[in-house]
């Protein structure tokens, strides 16, 4: 049987270890009450420049390992912490041109056309008719947002966190890396993000 390891818990510990601390034991990754499982891009990469701005499309496989129902998702960018102040992040609207009156599409204008995700966003739909998600059961979708045009990344991999929050409030931290377009990647002569 595998060990619990809560989200706040490995968000602790996780920071430690970055600021030189080095741990007796590998640390895995948070299970409790979540697992988080990040799944193959949804449009080819995480990050990817859409027409006026830039698009965050994350593929997530969410299980749970005791009930809870989840009421909110939050990203934060953790090498990049001027990209996670309130209001620099939309989440992505349902495209009146795609949706109907039964069924909800989320798109993406990029340079190369129209495209729409096809797992559901998980901002929007949360689970089911806002029921529990009981202990085993999973639930996939994606996380899509757009940022403002001017961001830039320093690589093509950025560490990133997703928070997902339940209806009393309590956030659980689950570790990400995203992967970023190259296009967004800030040039190193730049020396430093736009």
């Amino acid at each position: 049987m595998q060990q619990q390891i809560q989200a706040e818990w490995w968000y602790r510990l996780r920071r430690l270890e970055l600021a030189g601390l080095r741990l007796p034991y590998q640390l895995i990754a948070p299970n409790h009450p979540l697992r988080v499982e990040h799944l193959r891009p949804a449009m080819g990469q995480d990050v990817f420049p859409v027409v006026n701005g830039v698009g965050v499309a994350i593929s997530v496989r969410i299980t749970a390992g005791a009930p809870i129902t989840i009421g909110n998702y939050r990203l934060s960018w953790d090498a990049i912490p001027e990209l996670s102040l309130p209001g620099e992040m939309k989440p992505l609207d349902c495209c009146a041109r795609c949706s109907s009156d039964r069924v909800r599409r989320f798109c993406f204008e990029l340079s190369s056309g129209h495209r729409t995700i096809e797992l559901p966003n998980l901002q929007k739909e949360k689970i089911w008719a806002g029921g529990a998600l009981k202990r085993d059961l999973w639930l996939q979708g994606c996380f899509s947002a757009l940022l403002g045009a001017e961001q830039r990344f320093p690589s093509v991999v950025v560490s990133a966190t997703l928070n997902i929050v339940d209806v009393m409030g309590n956030e659980y931290p689950y570790p990400l890396r995203l992967n970023v377009s190259p296009e967004l990647v800030v040039s190193p002569s730049a020396g430093h993000l736009a």
